[in-house]
């Protein structure tokens, strides 16, 4: 995340901080704003398997599945954050 945190400021032309906060933490800030409490530990297990590494193997299939490159984190928030959702 703090990867992403430095693209979105170089994308933007300003500081976007990447700010860590305990799993305990951020599940009971969620589940404060009204998220149901088992939504907030399924979307948190997502962020401990993202800690783990599980997302970042590579691999070619998806490329064939596309049928083009995939765009690379730069382009999909350049595109998310300058265009309007019908031009990506």
């Amino acid at each position: 995340m703090a990867e992403l945190a430095s693209i979105a400021s170089e994308v933007l032309g300003r500081d976007v901080r990447h700010t860590i906060v305990s799993d305990e933490g951020w599940r009971n800030g969620k589940v404060a704003a009204g998220m149901p409490a088992i939504y907030a530990e399924m979307l948190l297990g997502t962020f401990r398997a993202a800690r783990r590494g599980d997302f970042a193997a590579t691999d070619p299939s998806l490329e064939r599945l596309l049928g083009r490159s995939p765009r690379t984190m730069r382009e999909v928030l350049t595109a998310s954050l300058f265009l309007s959702p019908n031009q990506y």
